[in-house]
């Protein structure tokens, strides 16, 4: 590690963000509600992962609803339940495959309401 200085700084680099990603999740779950919890994720997705169409953002994924509920700690139910009501109030689209976020500034605006 001494020899390879830049290659250190870019591990200390990826542990520490990986470990920040991990206080943030913990906070979230202990004092959030699954609703925020569901936008945040998604949001995050959109920032990491996300391709940019005008106001939409399209996040591909190889995510099932399952694996999106044990990362945000919560039921498959759950996390279907909220992902359609999204999708009636035209937030966003959905498939097996991808998510379009129709606008990604107004689903962030509902993180803070």
């Amino acid at each position: 590690m001494r020899t390879y200085r830049t290659f250190s700084f870019k591990v200390y680099k990826t542990v520490g963000t990986r470990i920040e990603k991990l206080e943030r999740k913990i906070e979230s779950l202990i004092s959030k509600d699954v609703k925020t919890r569901l936008l945040e994720f998604l949001c995050e997705m959109a920032h990491e992962r996300g391709r940019k169409a005008g106001t939409e953002t399209l996040v591909m994924h190889s995510l099932t609803q399952k694996d999106i509920a044990d990362l945000i700690g919560t039921s498959r139910q759950t996390v279907t339940t909220l992902l359609n009501e999204f999708k009636e109030q035209n937030l966003i689209y959905f498939d097996r495959k991808r998510i379009l976020i129709r606008d990604l500034q107004k689903l962030s605006n509902l993180i803070s309401t």
